[in-house]
């Protein structure tokens, strides 16, 4: 019974419940703290993992964002410079009819005698400069495409900027030469009229 008792008692003393209790505390307050370290890192890498993410989805989110603005951006462009050559067709083809009107009257005034040769000089070189602002209008809208397109739109706009004063300037200066016509004709008009009633 004895021997019996003495293998038990090994047994015991062998088995993990034991082992464990007569291992030194140090080792197991070791095991746990990696346990622990270990746990933290696992977890520390999902929260990485987890803010990538987040940092992708909003970097492909403003991409979108951005690319949305710039599309919305070249349509109002688009619209703008549009809307302004429409303007400036108008205001040529305005010209244009007043360039006419101008015509007509000075070939009546010639009939009548008159000497109108500077003046028909004057609207030939307004009629000219009319064409010219008519084909830098036309090839403006070229430029626009062209600058949308482009890598740095703020940079090729300087030429369609460049141009669209140059348009503006040409339209003034065809505008006052054709008031300068139209009043240099008033006198000329009035001394037809007073020779005529002088006459009769």
């Amino acid at each position: 019974k004895s021997i019996v008792f003495l293998f038990g008692l090994l047994f015991f003393l062998l088995s993990a419940g034991f082992v464990q209790a007569v291992l030194p505390l140090e080792s197991r307050v070791a095991s746990k703290a990696a346990e622990v370290q270990k746990r933290i890192e696992t977890r520390q890498t999902d929260i990485q993992n987890r803010v990538e993410l987040k940092r992708e989805q909003v970097a492909t989110r403003a991409g979108e964002v951005r690319k949305k603005l710039v599309e919305h951006r070249k349509v109002l462009i688009r619209k703008y410079f549009a809307r302004m050559m429409l303007r400036f067709r108008a205001a040529i083809t305005r010209m244009g009819r007043i360039a006419d009107r101008i015509e007509r009257r000075l070939g009546i005034m010639e009939e009548r005698g008159i000497d109108v040769a500077d003046l028909q000089n004057d609207l030939a070189s307004a009629r000219d400069d009319l064409s010219v602002a008519e084909g830098l209008l036309e090839g403006l809208e070229d430029k626009v495409e062209e600058a949308l397109a482009s890598e740095d739109p703020k940079s090729a706009f300087e030429s369609v900027r460049q141009t669209v004063q140059e348009i503006r300037d040409m339209l003034k200066d065809i505008h006052q030469q054709l008031v300068a016509i139209v009043q240099a004709m008033k006198p000329l008009a009035l001394e037809t009229a007073d020779e005529a009633t002088e006459s009769a």
